[in-house]
């Protein structure tokens, strides 16, 4: 029987009127049948690769599929095609129904496929930068004009004359190694993707990590949490399909601790709100770390045997004394570290002591040493309780309160989020909340955790098909995104002139997450062409020089790995025929190594490809049962705590409490502008570049809040994910257009009220949006939620306000990290 019902908030009407729109314009182009002429493929149903056969009059075909969107999730969908079209999407089935979940954005998938803002075919800009007047053109001529250009120019500069920027707006395995194998072809100018490199800086540097599942716990392990602390995570709006475990631990007696300057959705469930200055999380975890020493609820056990604390760190260059320090014969395998023997007070190989002291000062051998726990000790004595509630403005006893709740209400998580991260020094605050963990033991086991679960789902890249007899063109380099306004004025990036003439943009929305965009409209006028290669309108497409459709999600076969809280590989079916001529990621750099001159790069389909990553039996096996356990899953009921086995994914194997060698963050390959990486070591505190509104902690504010008195940040949108989701209609009705959140006190002071226009302004640029005046927002902090493009604004768009100094320590876009003020437009 034919199925009758839609999907969840996707009206009949509304959905007829999206698909309509798309069915309209299709036949305009005569191209009715990219939608509507060709039927999917059903599970009986296979012929090729991903080519569909036509359905039985009006019969429901089900496909497996994934939601690719980079929010970390990777639902697991039922994709419900009928006549060819895509008419609902539901939750798919896992291995394990506890995962099962989708959310307003899965639900409403169809809408998107049916967007009338589709990129239907090729087309050449005609008019400015921006204009938005283009002409149609062919794929033959499209490639042609684009590798005709980049052949002169590779001729007549180098292969550094071609660029390209990559994000993370389709999270699938196969546009991975597609674009590998076009840039392995051409070398050129990577433009790293500066995006939560604090994060990363501070989580790599205290937990480490596996590649295959970063370095926390399954989330399915909150319900064996006894307290849990949100730290920087609106958890009920930016990751819900995971609330369910929090709420079951709730149920079962958790205490839920929340860390967050406004009053939010994950607030309104704690125990406990911490109403935290902004940017000032450090200080508040390095007094929490004061008050675990001083009450005794240290796992000194822990401390010896998991983390670095008793390794004896020199003096002289602040790294850890090895055996080779004092035996210059001792070869690299048996270089271990050393330690102070508790009982004999001798310094020993740390392999080979039981018991090692955790503190004191020693000399050995002419090195002057001190164990790490001391020098983290150190560091954070200054930050004593009564200085962390005058500079985090959070009563003295709620730091105690808290501090008693993580420690003696075991297992204790903690679940560190991006709402801090995006202003320069934050990965002092990963460094400082890990630190607890570790003081603790509230690591590596059940109940307990403090990193970030984001699986990824091996496969086999640089050996997939390796061209024989045939070199590549050129070496990649990698510079900087948040550097490409300086770089775009000057031609020069560290020292070095690089000749990017050409640049192409991928799976990204990069004018949409680059700060002082307005800069960067500009500063383009020096590229001699932009290709953009995208299935919607957006921020980025609308300054391409040429732009490309790709196809969505569910119109080609791939596979989900990566970048999902889930422990699974996902199948994605082809569940329907590309629209209008969209072809999918690896068609397009097919073609464009083809136009090259350069077949034997790549001469196997979308499908052989997949199968090489994988290997012929897990492919098979995926192609079967579509949603397979992640290859560290031993078995079906085992679930991922990080560190269960004592083994840490650091060079030491241990957990930093003392990090030895600081890391730059982001990529290895773009130089660090700071030398002295000295103060990196343990945790501390400085202030962000520009978003510092109040004297506090010691520190004068910024001179410039006497003209942008407000600290503004960014929230994750609850019904959107960057701008893959901007204009989908369903979701628009839920949250129909961009606002700024403020508190009512600056409401007051500046004559706003509930909804007026305000113009939200700095020295970079404006914006016009919507208020809205929130009673959870403190005093100097102004909010706008994020996924919408310029077109959805008043005018302007936040990204012309936000901040594109990065830190020399570590290259991030700090989207946090700006001083605005706000007027009655």
């Amino acid at each position: 029987m034919a199925e009758k019902t839609m999907a969840k908030g996707l009206t009949r009407r509304a959905f007829l009127k999206s698909t309509g729109a798309a069915v309209g314009a299709a036949s305009t182009c005569g191209m009715l049948g990219a939608l509507a002429g060709c039927a999917p493929q059903g599970d009986a149903e296979k012929s090729g690769e991903g080519e569909s056969l036509s359905a039985t009059g009006s019969e429901t075909l089900h496909f497996a599929g994934s939601c690719r969107g980079n929010c970390n999730q990777g639902c697991f969908l039922d994709l419900h095609v009928r006549d060819g079209k895509l008419v609902r999407v539901t939750n798919g089935e896992f291995l394990d129904p506890q995962y099962n979940r989708i959310c307003f954005k899965g639900m409403s998938l169809p809408q998107r496929v049916y967007n009338p803002d589709r990129i239907k075919y090729p087309m050449r800009r005609v008019g400015e930068r921006g204009s938005g007047e283009w002409e149609r053109i062919s794929w033959d001529e499209a490639i042609a004009t684009i590798t005709d250009k980049w052949k002169a120019d590779i001729e007549k500069y180098g292969n550094q004359s071609i660029g390209w920027y990559t994000a993370a707006g389709n999270s699938g395995v196969a546009l991975t190694i597609a674009l590998g194998r076009l840039q392995g072809l051409i070398g050129g100018v990577q433009i790293a993707y500066d995006v939560d490199n604090e994060f990363n800086k501070g989580m790599l540097e205290s937990l480490g990590r596996f590649k295959k599942v970063f370095n926390g716990n399954d989330p399915s392990d909150y319900v064996n949490a006894k307290t849990i602390i949100f730290i920087g995570s609106n958890f009920t709006d930016s990751r819900y399909q995971e609330w369910h475990w929090v709420h079951e631990a709730q149920e079962k007696g958790c205490k839920l601790i929340v860390v967050d300057p406004k009053f939010s959705g994950t607030a309104a469930k704690a125990d406990i709100w911490v109403p935290i200055r902004p940017a000032t999380d450090p200080i508040l975890f390095m007094a929490m770390g004061n008050i675990i020493i001083e009450k005794g609820w240290t796992d000194e056990e822990f401390l010896k045997t998991n983390t670095v604390a008793p390794f004896l760190v020199k003096e002289e260059d602040q790294t850890f004394l090895r055996k080779s320090d004092l035996d210059a014969t001792v070869g690299e395998e048996d270089d271990d570290l050393i330690v102070i023997d508790a009982a004999t007070k001798e310094p020993v190989a740390s392999k080979e002591c039981a018991d090692p002291m955790l503190t004191g000062t020693y000399e050995v051998e002419g090195f002057k040493v001190t164990t790490g726990y001391d020098l983290y000790v150190e560091a954070i004595a200054p930050y004593t309780k009564e200085y962390a509630a005058e500079a985090c403005n959070v009563p003295v006893e709620m730091i105690d309160e808290i501090t008693e709740v993580y420690c003696t209400n075991t297992p204790s998580s903690l679940y560190q989020g991006l709402g801090h991260e995006h202003r320069q020094n934050a990965h002092k605050a990963y460094l400082a909340s890990n630190a607890l963990a570790m003081l603790t033991g509230n690591i590596g086991k059940s109940g307990a955790s403090a990193g970030f679960y984001r699986p990824r789902g091996t496969y086999n890249v640089p050996d997939i098909l390796p061209v024989e007899g045939s070199e590549p063109i050129g070496e990649l380099v990698e510079i900087s995104s948040s550097e490409m306004v300086k770089f775009f004025e000057t031609g020069d990036y560290a020292g070095e002139k690089i000749p990017l003439k050409n640049l192409l943009v991928m799976s990204g929305d990069w004018f949409h997450t680059h700060g002082n965009r307005q800069a960067l409209i500009k500063a383009i006028d020096s590229l001699e062409m932009l290709v953009v290669i995208d299935f919607q309108m957006n921020d980025t497409t609308r300054y391409a020089d040429i732009l490309l459709p790709c196809t969505d999600w569910f119109e080609e076969m791939d596979v989900q790995g990566w970048k999902t809280l889930y422990p699974f590989l996902l199948m994605q079916d082809k569940a329907i025929d590309p629209l209008y001529e969209a072809k999918s990621d690896c068609e397009i750099a097919k073609l464009l190594i083809h136009a090259m001159g350069y077949p034997e790069w790549w001469d196997w389909t979308q499908e052989e490809m997949l199968e090489a990553a994988y290997g012929t039996e897990m492919w098979n096996d995926l192609k079967e049962n579509k949603c397979v356990w992640a290859p560290y899953h031993v078995e079906n009921d085992y679930h991922y705590i990080y560190g269960e086995d004592g083994v840490w994914g650091t060079d030491t194997t241990k957990l930093n409490l003392y990090v030895e060698k600081p890391i730059r963050g982001g990529s290895d390959a773009i130089p660090c502008k700071e030398n002295d990486l000295s103060w990196q070591h343990v945790p501390g505190f400085r202030p962000p570049h520009e978003a510092w509104n109040q004297t506090a902690a010691g520190f004068e504010k910024n001179p410039l809040a006497d003209k942008y008195p407000l600290s503004l940040m960014q929230e994750h949108a609850k019904y959107g994910t960057q701008t893959q989701f901007s204009h989908v209609p369903n979701l628009r009705e839920l949250d129909p257009e961009p606002s700024v959140f403020i508190s009512p006190a600056d409401a007051e002071a500046r004559g706003i009220e509930e909804g007026d226009e305000v113009r939200v302004f700095n020295d970079r640029g404006e914006t016009v949006v919507r208020a809205r005046i929130h009673n959870g927002m403190p005093q100097g902090l102004a909010s706008m939620p994020n996924g919408f493009t310029a077109d959805q604004y008043i005018s302007g768009s936040i990204c012309d306000v936000m901040n594109d100094e990065d830190s020399a320590a570590c290259p991030n876009f700090n989207i946090n990290d700006q001083l605005v003020e706000i007027e009655k437009h």
